[in-house]
C-alpha cells in the first residue's frame, strides 16, 4: 500500500519548513530573507499569492514587505498599500483578538461584510479564499500574512495551517534577525543591546540552536534546546557536542563536523539520534554552517527533532510491506483455489457432452461459476493493487461495449424479473480503453445494482458526454448507501449489510475492481445515495478519444465460437499434470471430446512420452514436481521447433507469466481451470486465432 496522501502532505510541508530556517540561515537583509520565505511558503501551499505586511496602527496603513504570485501570469500583484479605514473591523479585531480570519466566496466573513469590504475583496479582487494571520504584535502595529486563492476555493487542511503558523513564526525570527543585523551595522555603539537582542533571537527561535568550535566543543545553546533535550545549560556547555548524541551515530557526527569546517560557508545537514537527560532516543536533522569570527571558526547547527516523521515513516514502510503481504497472499490463494476447481470443472463439462442432465448437476455447475468468479475476483484486485494489469488500449464506441455487458447480465435480471434500461448512444461516445476490462467494470456495476434491488425493481444505464469525458451512470432503486460507507464500499471487501441468510453474497471486492480499472483507464468513479432504501447511483467518467467519431461495432473481444474438431483433425494429446485429479479429468474430457490423450505426472515422463507417442498438442502444468513446466517445454521446443504445440496450464495469468511462458515456447499460456470452449481452438489444426493465445 502506498503511503498516505496525509502523511506525503506532512513530509511535504516539513521540508518547506526546513527550507525557511534555511534561508533565514543564508540570508542577511530583511527584504531578502522575507521575500525568500514567501517564495517557499506560496508553493508549498498550492495557493495562487502569498504576501507579508507591516500593519501600522499610528499611520493606519498596511505597507506591503513582499509578494508572491504563482506563475502563469493568471494572478496579478496587489496594491503596495491599503489604508486601513477599508477593514476597521478586520484591524479592531486582529488587535484585540489577535486571531486569524478565515473568508471564501461561499462563506464570506462577517467582518468583512460588516466593513463592506467583501465587495473588494471578493468581486474587485476575484479571491476566492483568504486567510489573514496577523503575528509578532507591537504597540504600534503587526504583521500580517495573507494567503490567497483566486483560482479555485479550496479549505487549507490542518496540516497546511499549522505550516501557516510556522511560516510566521520563521518570519518572526527572520524579522527578528534582520532586525539585530540592521542595529549591528548602524548602531556600533550600542554593542550590549544589539547582543541581547540576537540573544533573544537565539532562545526564542522555535528549534534547537547550537554553536560549536573546530573541536566539537559546544559554545552555545539556547534555550529550546536545553527545555527539549532536558539537561540543564551547564551539562551541555564546554562539552564535546557527541556528549548527547547516540553511540551508534557518533563516529558519522564527528565525520560531518569535520566536513563542515574544512568548507566554511557551505549548508550541510545530517539526521541522526541524540540521547535525551531522562533516556529517551529522538530522531534530529541537522543544519550546519560555519562561518570565520574573531575568535575563530563556529559551526551554526540549527537542529529539528523529526521523531514523529521519523515514526511515520516507519509505520508507513510497515503498512506498505502488509499491504504486499497481503496481495502475495491473494494472489496465492486465487492460484491456489484454482487448483481444486480445475478438475471439478473439467469433471463437469464431461458430465455435460455425456448428455447427463440434471437438476443438481445445474446447481453445482451453478455454485462452480460463482466460486470461479470469486477466485477471478480475488485475482483481479490483486493485480490491479500490484500494478500487473496490462491493458489492451484501441479506440472503442462505449454502446458496443455496454451492449456486451447487458447480454451477459441479462440473465440476472430476468431471474429476478428486474427492468434493464439502457439509454446509450450509439454512436459517437467512443473512449479508449481495453474493450475486456471496460466489459468487466460495466458487467460489476449491473450485477450489483441488480443484486441489491428487490424482484420487479427497475435499472438505469445511462452514458452522456461532458465535455472532453464520457459520463456513465448506473441507477438503481434498491437498498442504498449510507452516507458513510460511500467511500468505503470502494475498499477491499467491504459490503454493504447483509441478512442472516447472505442469499445475495460475495467478497466485496466488485467496486474495488471497478474502481482500479477505472483508475487504469485515466477516469474516476464515485458512488451516490441518499441513504437506506433510497437506491444508488455509481457514476463512471471516462476521458473520451482525441478527436472521437463514431465507430462501427467491433466484434466483442473472445467472440470466436469453439468448436469441437472434425474426428479427421483429432490426434494424440499429451497431458503433463502432477495432481491426479486434474490430469485423470481432463485426459477424460479429451477422450469424450474424441482425442487420444495420455497423461504423465512429471518432466522426464513427458519428454520420454513425447518421443513414443508424437503428440500433435501437450499441455504442460508449471507446477510441476523438480523439472518444471518451463524446462519441460525448453526441451521439448529444442527437439522440436515446428509441428509440436505447447499449452502451459497455470493458476497464475499475470502478464508477467504470460511473457514467462512464451519465453520458455509455449504457444499459449491457458489459466485454470480451463474454458472448454477456449481448450478446442487449440486442439485443432490450422492456425490459433490471436484472441486465444493468451486465454
Amino acid at each position: 500500500m502506498a503511503v498516505s496522501p496525509s502523511f506525503d502532505r506532512r513530509l511535504e510541508l516539513s521540508h518547506a519548513n526546513n527550507r525557511l530556517a534555511d534561508a533565514i540561515l543564508r540570508g542577511d537583509t530583511t527584504s531578502g530573507i522575507l521575500q525568500s520565505l514567501v517564495d517557499i511558503a506560496g508553493p508549498a501551499l498550492r495557493v495562487d499569492r502569498a504576501l507579508i505586511y507591516d500593519v501600522q496602527l499610528d499611520s493606519q496603513l498596511a505597507v506591503g514587505l513582499c509578494e508572491w504570485l504563482r506563475p502563469g501570469g493568471e494572478v496579478g500583484p496587489t496594491k503596495a498599500v491599503y489604508p486601513l479605514d477599508l477593514f476597521p473591523s478586520v484591524a479592531q479585531h486582529f488587535v484585540t483578538a489577535q486571531t486569524p480570519i478565515e473568508s471564501s466566496v461561499d462563506t464570506v466573513h462577517p467582518l468583512l461584510v460588516m466593513d463592506r469590504a467583501d465587495k473588494l475583496v471578493h468581486g474587485e479582487m476575484s479571491i476566492q479564499r483568504l486567510l489573514w494571520y496577523p503575528f509578532r504584535f507591537r504597540p504600534d502595529g503587526f504583521y500580517l500574512l495573507v494567503v490567497n486563492q483566486v483560482t479555485e476555493n479550496r479549505r487549507l487542511s490542518v496540516e497546511e495551517l499549522d505550516f501557516v503558523k510556522a511560516v510566521a513564526a520563521q518570519v518572526s525570527v527572520a524579522i527578528m534577525k534582520t532586525e539585530l543585523l540592521r542595529d549591528q551595522e548602524r548602531m556600533t555603539a550600542k554593542l550590549r543591546e544589539s547582543e541581547a537582542r540576537y540573544r533573544l533571537l537565539f532562545d526564542n527561535t522555535p528549534s534547537m540552536f547550537f554553536t560549536v568550535d573546530r573541536q566539537g566543543v559546544v559554545r552555545g545553546v539556547n534555550r529550546f534546546a536545553v527545555e527539549h533535550l532536558g539537561y540543564a545549560a551547564e551539562e551541555l556547555l564546554g562539552e564535546n557536542v557527541v556528549h548527547v548524541v547516540h553511540s551508534e551515530d557518533r563516529a558519522k557526527v564527528t565525520q560531518y563536523l569535520a566536513a563542515c569546517f574544512a568548507d566554511p560557508g557551505t549548508m550541510r545537514t545530517l539526521s541522526f539520534r541524540k540521547i535525551c537527560k531522562d533516556g529517551s532516543v529522538i530522531w534530529v536533522r541537522e543544519i550546519t554552517r560555519v562561518v570565520n569570527a574573531p575568535g575563530g571558526a563556529n559551526a551554526l547547527i540549527l537542529c529539528e527533532d523529526i521523531s514523529d516523521a521519523r515514526a511515520a515513516e516507519e509505520a508507513a514502510r510497515r503498512a506498505e510491506s502488509r499491504s504486499n503481504d497481503k496481495d502475495q497472499f491473494l494472489a496465492m490463494l486465487g492460484h491456489e483455489l484454482r487448483n481444486p476447481l480445475a478438475p471439478i470443472v473439467t469433471s463437469l463439462e464431461i458430465l455435460r457432452l455425456r448428455g447427463l442432465k440434471d437438476r443438481q448437476l445445474e446447481v453445482i455447475q451453478r455454485q462452480v461459476s460463482h466460486l470461479r468468479r470469486l477466485v477471478d475476483d480475488l485475482l483481479d484486485v490483486s493485480r490491479t493493487a500490484r500494478g500487473n494489469v496490462k491493458l489492451h488500449m484501441r479506440r472503442v464506441e462505449l454502446a458496443a461495449v455496454v451492449a456486451q455487458s447487458v447480454e451477459v447480465v441479462q440473465p440476472i435480471f430476468q431471474d429476478k424479473r428486474q427492468a434493464l434500461k439502457v439509454d446509450v448512444a450509439p454512436g459517437g461516445l467512443v473512449i479508449e480503453g481495453d474493450p475486456s476490462r471496460l466489459v468487466q467494470i460495466f458487467n460489476n456495476l449491473l450485477n450489483n445494482a441488480a443484486k441489491y434491488s428487490s424482484e420487479g425493481q427497475e435499472v438505469e444505464l445511462t452514458a452522456r458526454r461532458a465535455g472532453d469525458r464520457v459520463v456513465i451512470t448506473v441507477r438503481d432503486q434498491g437498498e442504498g448507501i449510507e452516507p458513510e460507507m460511500l467511500e468505503r464500499v470502494f475498499d477491499h471487501f467491504v459490503q454493504r449489510a447483509q441478512p442472516v441468510d447472505r442469499a445475495e453474497s460475495g467478497l466485496g471486492l466488485g467496486l474495488t475492481i471497478v474502481r482500479n480499472l477505472v483508475s487504469l483507464h485515466g477516469g474516476t468513479v464515485h458512488a451516490e445515495s441518499e441513504g437506506r432504501g433510497r437506491g444508488t447511483t455509481v457514476v463512471v467518467e471516462l476521458p473520451s478519444a482525441p478527436h472521437a467519431q463514431s465507430l462501427s461495432p467491433a466484434q466483442p473481444p473472445g467472440s470466436v465460437i469453439a468448436r469441437p474438431p472434425d474426428a479427421e483433425h483429432r490426434g494424440a494429446v499429451l497431458v503433463v499434470e502432477d495432481n491426479e485429479d486434474v490430469r485423470s479429468s481432463l485426459c477424460e474430457l479429451l477422450t469424450v471430446l474424441g482425442h487420444n490423450a495420455t497423461g504423465v505426472a512429471d518432466g522426464p515422463s513427458a519428454l520420454v512420452a513425447t518421443e513414443e507417442l508424437e503428440p500433435r498438442v501437450v499441455l504442460i502444468d508449471i507446477g510441476l514436481p523438480g523439472m518444471d513446466g518451463y524446462e519441460v517445454a525448453r526441451r521439448l521446443r529444442r527437439a522440436h521447433p515446428t509441428g509440436l504445440r505447447l499449452l502451459a496450464l497455470t493458476g497464475y495469468g499475470q502478464s508477467s507469466d504470460h511473457a514467462r511462458s512464451r519465453e520458455a515456447g509455449f504457444d499459449a499460456h491457458l489459466v485454470k481451470p480451463i474454458d472448454i470452449d477456449v481448450l478446442l481452438p487449440y486442439l485443432a489444426d490450422g492456425t490459433v486465432p490471436e484472441v486465444l493465445r493468451t486465454a
